[in-house]
């Protein structure tokens, strides 16, 4: 079993400097790959422009994460999808793309909830 955790900038498209958000966003991904590596079957990887996605050994402290990306990146708000379950493919530890099984899956339903329910801006992360 794993956790797949998928996050997006939110409203990323009215940000003016996407280049240095990008940058930022590889500096700190980075930085959470050495801080948390012992938890990480596959590292974080951008994905698309503004998501990045990891798969994290399922003991791993998920919510500290998820507290010290948004530490890492503020004043940026970021919207987290977790999922529980299986991966069925070959797991690459340096980049998390080509993986899939119900792990992704559900972090994908996860995070597709989030941009559903918004809550008036409330709600960040589902699981």
């Amino acid at each position: 079993m794993y956790l797949a955790l998928i996050a997006d900038v939110i409203d990323s498209k009215i940000v003016q400097e996407r280049f240095d958000l990008q940058k930022q966003l590889e500096k700190t991904l980075q930085k959470i790959n050495e801080l948390f590596k012992d938890c990480l079957a596959s590292a974080f990887t951008l994905t698309l422009g503004d998501e990045f996605q990891a798969l994290l050994k399922v003991e791993a402290p998920v919510f500290q994460i998820i507290d010290t990306l948004r530490s890492e990146l503020k004043p940026t708000q970021l919207r987290f999808g977790i999922g529980l379950g299986e991966i069925v493919t070959d797991i690459d530890p340096l980049q998390s793309i080509g993986a899939d099984g119900p792990a992704y899956w559900n972090a994908r339903a996860a995070i597709n909830l989030v941009h559903q329910k918004n809550d008036y801006g409330n709600t960040q992360i589902y699981f």
